[in-house]
């Protein structure tokens, strides 16, 4: 069976990063990535120290975190504990 996975992207309020969060259903994970967004272009050192990194670590993104099922639920429950206490 093939892993189905969905994707959502989200920028954040002050336009410098995205979050990005993929649900893996096979193996029931939620992974978050969090990547900047430059809207000024990169001189030739950036590029090339943006490109060792992702050669050097395999990662594009500045950090990431796994959710299971569980924890993902945890999180849902926290945010509608608090949105109650907001009303």
């Amino acid at each position: 069976m093939a892993t189905k996975i969905k994707e959502l992207f989200i920028k954040c309020d002050c336009h410098t990063e995205i979050l990005n969060i993929e649900r893996d259903d096979a193996m029931r994970l939620y992974y978050f990535c969090i990547y900047e967004i430059d809207k000024n272009k990169m001189d030739w050192k950036q590029r090339l120290r943006y490109c060792w990194k992702v050669l050097t670590s395999g990662k594009a993104y500045n950090d990431q975190i796994i959710l299971s099922e569980n924890s993902m639920n945890e999180l849902m429950d926290f945010n509608k504990q608090t949105n109650k206490s907001l009303d």
